[in-house]
């Protein structure tokens, strides 16, 4: 009976699927598109479709907010699957048409998502957008992202790795800024009354300061750890994992100089003065989404059987343009900060396009090698870029420092948008991370009103916070597009367009260059322009141009240089030397119409009749009188390369000469002491090093090397955590604990890594990403439904699950996103692959925070999760403590104790990750470890030789975020609550990168290492504190040593010249009074710690304490002996 039902059912699959597989492949994807946008039309609008269908299944236990968020999400899927069928499918000036609109169309879908879901849940938002507000919003942001980028983007173009310490320059230049406030030089004026006068010595002074001090500090860096990598022919992963290192290192410093507190630069008192701003004339866009009221379409209140009826008027239309409102303020520090950093960045281009050392820089980033053989001083040239990066970023940052108060961690917060402006506008090009830092600017800018209007609406306030994610989910949208960036499909762009313009044979008409050149735009070298003459015509353009700024600004520097209209103010030395300046610069046009009469003389040599160029021989003529100028400059630079060569060569043949005589001397002493018994011992040592080497041939890369290596690191780390001080039994048996699960936690965080990066080669600066997913998943589902508070029962937003289920769905969850993440980053390059996948740990921080849905365990609006169940607690409290602290003779303040939960966590976390290490031992000696290594050493012959890359890949990510969510749950745990700042990727997956490259890539058994050095060091810091307080602990003197010589570097050395008495009162207030309260916070030493470990370990041991052992054929009979 059921047999014809089945063989229907079959054979109607099969009709569906042939009719697909007939479809082109814009056909399939046009139908995706649309099931795709109507079904989350109906969702949004009347609560039906997939999602909803889903709920009712399930008994209406799905979140309604959760419902839309999905449909939600669908909808902009669809949008951007149309984008993608307009880039993939379209072509010719159809595809240039679809790819300008396609902002627009996202918008558009954007806005009919937002209609659709407020009209369905019967509500409305209003969003306001200020037209000027918007565009100067988009500058500043764009400015202070461009500060960074724009050293990113040079390095990246000079020296090819990504500089994680770009944004530690930047605070460095921020900080440089605010020491000078502070000398005794400017402190003075700073702190005198406001007179009315604006003072632009101390910027401008503080700015240049900080270029040079920052760029010198590059400088020194790239001398003393990046040019040892360039020596060793690094990759470009490791120079940017050792780029890591060096960010702590410099982020720990100016938090032990400066510590965390938010500090503002102020160059003087009338800075910030009301009227100390431009009036921008500006315009108001209001927009009305969802339910409006009665209108001609609302047929449903209306109860017409026609479907629509005109009815009242809608008095709240869709759109309103408001061309009545006051003008915008745009303050002076905020205008600076922009003017100073493109007009830096756009120098910087200029130098590089027109200039000797931009031609060698240029030369240098194109081909090294040919660049070398050309004469050109490689090592020159890249301290040049060192300089220049570090210098640019940290001129920013003084001007930032000026419009909003800084910490040390607000580098970072801007880093990762900046990372996003240099790829969006593609990596290395300068004119790119131009339109890119605007771009993403006025992302950020666009999206606030928008949120702002949409959560109020919704209930969601703190969703303006989403604004700072909105530059990441921009770029990763960009990415899926265009994998190359915006800035590579111009230039594919302008490639075409320069070839047909060289395959037409179009002549250029003399009336029309003569008629340019007379007119004014000949100033503007647009009669060049159209005789593809480009350089001189770039030329005259760059002139014209700087002319007309610089005699703007100096109209406005002398109007900002006064406040107050009305008024008389004493003419003091500034006001002066300003009107000497704009003396100065009133000489400028006389500049600018030297252009345009040259561009006439241009004109009218060709109206004669004359076809040859007018300036050659001026030219010409002038070239030969600046040789011997190039020829002393390149003479003396040659002379200085030399003797620096000749310096470093000295020094390195006097270190040899004395390593020879060292040897030398080992060698005549060893052989004078030789006796019986020295001979004996050294056969024994010969005898015992030939045992070693045919027990590991080839030392730690052998099996038994390894295991040997691997148990002794183990023995030695665990003994050196296990022997810290602890005040009691029961305080011993909680640092066991949580010695072992910290152990377990970064194992699995480690083991995670490992797959991604030292497997399959995927650089994953994500990690947080996958372990926040198993952490909030399983805290959200386990905390209580509702808990008893002063006999009241109170909904504290969690959903009552049992921790078992939840850790189940967790893994599947986190593994399933890894699984979908690796389609649309399969065609990315490892830089841009890292720097999306940060930006997701940075997406779920900030949803963290802005999202009330992933809020649990109070009755307020409390951000983070708490009060989730923790497995197994009650079992253990209600009997196996007692009697396993009884064992374990436990006792605190000399009472019995019983044994602490952590304990129980620990060796439950322990046992986990030894089964997780089995399981991964296994995996890493099968067939598909070899196809992953494979992938990771070369992707197309991997894929020749049959091997699907992107799915093997997909199996990777999800493999690798599972056993990360698995670390998650631990740590979530462990710490018993869940806040954003723990999602922070400084303190989590900077951290494991650490333990990834200390332990060994490629190898479980390094992980476990390198974890188990970062509980050492954890474990050994947090005595150190316990210890400052303690005069009788055994640890009491180190750390006592550790001040006094912190203390000493601060108020004694020669270094406390830099800094004057009121710059370390900000630091330590009571110093004055009480010089011992100068001390060093342990937390950021350790930050440093970890930071030299990196370097260090990169430098000297590459491949880690437990190297991966690569699979070796066995060796014949007789060919070892």
């Amino acid at each position: 009976m059921l047999a014809k039902p089945i063989m229907s059912v079959g054979e109607s699959l099969k009709g569906i699927i042939d009719a697909k597989n007939n479809l082109t492949s814009l056909q399939q994807k046009l139908l995706l598109f649309s099931i795709l946008f109507f079904d989350s039309g109906i969702g949004l609008r009347y609560h039906q479709g997939i999602f909803s269908w889903i709920d009712l299944l399930l008994g209406g236990k799905i979140p309604s907010d959760l419902i839309w968020m999905m449909q939600g999400a669908e909808m902009l899927i669809a949008a951007f699957l149309l984008v993608k069928i307009i880039f993939s499918e379209l072509s010719g000036w159809k595809k240039i048409l679809g790819i300008s609109l396609s902002p627009l169309l996202v918008l558009i879908f954007i806005g009919i998502t937002f209609e659709l879901l407020l009209a369905g849940l019967d509500n409305d938002a209003r969003m306001f957008f200020n037209i000027s507000s918007i565009l100067t919003s988009s500058l500043v942001w764009g400015a202070t992202y461009l500060a960074i980028a724009v050293g990113l983007t040079l390095t990246y173009r000079v020296q090819r790795y990504g500089n994680f310490a770009q944004a530690e320059f930047f605070i460095i230049g921020a900080y440089i800024a605010l020491t000078l406030q502070w000398s005794d030089r400017f402190f003075e004026g700073v702190s005198a009354p406001r007179d009315g006068i604006v003072n632009w010595n101390l910027i401008l002074f503080a700015g240049l300061i900080a270029f040079f001090v920052t760029g010198l500090i590059g400088v020194v860096i790239d001398r003393l750890v990046y040019y040892r990598f360039r020596l060793k022919n690094a990759s470009p992963q490791t120079m940017m994992i050792a780029s890591l290192g060096v960010a702590m290192i410099l982020r720990a410093m100016v938090y032990l100089r400066f510590t965390a507190a938010s500090e503002l630069f102020t160059p003087d008192p009338d800075w910030r003065l009301t009227s100390q701003k431009f009036e921008v004339p500006s315009r108001l866009m209001r927009f009305r989404l969802g339910e409006r009221g009665d209108s001609i379409w609302d047929w449903e209140y209306q109860k017409t059987e026609e479907g629509f009826t005109i009815g009242a008027p809608d008095l709240n239309p869709i759109f309103e343009w408001d061309a009545v409102v006051n003008d915008y303020g745009f303050v002076y520090y905020k205008a600076a900060l922009v003017l100073v950093v493109f007009s830096s960045v756009i120098l910087l281009y200029l130098l590089m396009k027109k200039t000797r050392l931009g031609r060698r820089m240029r030369a240098v980033a194109d081909n090294p090698d040919l660049a070398a053989s050309s004469g050109i001083n490689i090592e020159s040239i890249q301290r040049y870029s060192a300089f220049l990066s570090a210098g640019l970023s940290g001129f920013g940052g003084a001007f930032f420092a000026a419009s909003v108060r800084i910490n040390p961690e607000v580098g970072l917060s801007i880093l990762l948008p900046a990372f996003a402006v240099i790829v969006l506008g593609t990596i290395g090009s300068i004119p790119g991370a131009i339109i890119g830092s605007f771009c993403v600017g006025l992302v950020r800018s666009l999206s606030e009103p928008v949120l702002v209007g949409s959560g109020n609406s919704l209930g969601r306030a703190n969703w303006s916070g989403f604004s700072e994610v909105m530059p990441f989910i921009f770029l990763i949208v960009i990415l899926m597009l265009m994998p190359k960036g915006l800035g590579d499909a111009f230039e594919s762009w302008n490639v075409d367009r320069l070839r047909k313009k060289a395959e037409s044979e179009r002549e250029p008409n003399p009336k029309i260059f003569v008629a340019l050149a007379f007119l004014p735009t000949g100033a503007f070298g647009l009669h060049n322009f159209y005789k593809e003459n480009t350089s001189r015509a770039e030329n005259q353009l760059i002139i014209t141009i700087m002319g007309i700024f610089l005699w703007l600004l100096a109209g406005w520097a002398f109007d900002a240089s006064i406040v107050g209209v009305g008024s008389e103010f004493l003419i003091n030395n500034w006001s002066y030397s300003i009107g000497i300046n704009i003396g100065i610069m009133n000489s400028v046009p006389w500049l600018m119409a030297l252009v345009w009469l040259s561009a006439i003389f241009e004109g009218s040599y060709l109206l004669i009749g004359k076809s040859e160029d007018p300036f050659e021989k001026v030219l010409d003529s002038f070239e030969r009188l600046l040789e011997p100028i190039h020829e002393a400059n390149l003479l003396i630079s040659d002379t200085i390369d030399l003797a620096i060569s000749s310096i470093n060569r000295a020094t390195g043949q006097f270190f040899d000469r004395i390593k020879s005589v060292i040897s030398k001397s080992i060698i005549v002493l060893r052989e004078k002491l030789k006796t019986d018994s020295t001979n004996f011992l050294i056969d024994k040592l010969d005898s015992t090093r030939q045992r070693w080497y045919k027990f590991a041939p080839y030392g730690r890369e052998s099996p038994n090397g390894s295991y040997l290596i691997f148990a002794l690191l183990m023995l030695l780390t665990f003994s050196i955590t296990a022997s810290l001080e602890s005040s009691s039994s029961f305080t011993k048996a909680m640092q066991i604990g949580r010695i072992l699960l910290l152990f377990s936690i970064y194992s699995l965080w480690s083991f995670s890594l490992n797959i991604h990066t030292g497997l399959t080669g995927m650089v994953n600066f994500g990690v947080i990403f996958f372990v926040g997913i198993g952490a909030v998943i399983v805290s959200l589902l386990t905390t209580p439904i509702s808990v008893e508070m002063n006999g009241v029962m109170i909904d504290v937003g969690g959903y009552g699950w049992h921790p078992i289920p939840a850790i189940i769905l967790a893994l599947l969850v986190s593994a399933a996103i890894g699984w979908v993440i690796a389609y649309p980053t399969a065609e990315l390059r490892t830089d841009y692959f890292a720097i999306v996948t940060v930006s997701l740990g940075e997406l779920l921080r900030i949803t963290l925070i802005a999202e009330p849905m992933l809020r649990a365990g109070t009755n307020t609006t409390a951000i983070g999760i708490s009060r989730y169940t923790l497995p197994m607690k009650g079992w253990w409290e209600s009997g196996p403590s007692e009697s396993v602290g009884s064992m374990l003779g436990l006792a605190n303040n000399g009472a019995p104790s019983d044994a602490p939960y952590v304990l129980l966590l620990g060796f439950t976390a322990l046992i986990t990750t030894i089964v997780c290490w089995w399981l991964l031992e296994i995996i890493f000696s099968s067939p598909w470890s070899r196809i992953l290594r494979a992938i990771k050493e070369d992707e197309e012959v991997a894929q020749h030789h049959g091997h699907n890359v992107i799915r093997n890949k997909a199996a990777s990510l999800a493999l690798g975020a599972a056993i990360a969510a698995l670390g998650g749950i631990f740590w979530a745990w462990m710490n018993t609550t869940i806040h954003p700042d723990n999602l922070s990727p400084a303190r989590t997956t900077f951290i494991i990168w650490a333990a990834f490259i200390v332990g060994g890539k490629g190898s479980n058994r390094g992980m476990m290492v390198g974890a188990m050095v970062l509980v050492v060091t954890e474990f050994t810091f947090n005595a150190l504190i316990t210890a400052r307080g303690n005069a009788e602990s055994s640890l009491h003197f180190l750390i006592a040593y550790i001040d006094s010589a912190f203390r000493w570097l601060m108020l004694d050395s020669p270094l406390s010249l830099l800094w004057s008495d009121e710059a370390l009162t900000h630091a330590f207030p009571k110093f004055l009074d009480d010089p011992l309260s100068v001390t060093a916070q342990l937390a950021y030493l350790k930050l440093a710690l970890i930071g030299l470990v990196i370097i260090a370990s990169l430098l000297l041991a590459e491949k880690g304490l437990v190297p991966e052992v690569p699979s070796r054929p066995d060796d014949p009979e007789g060919v070892e002996a």
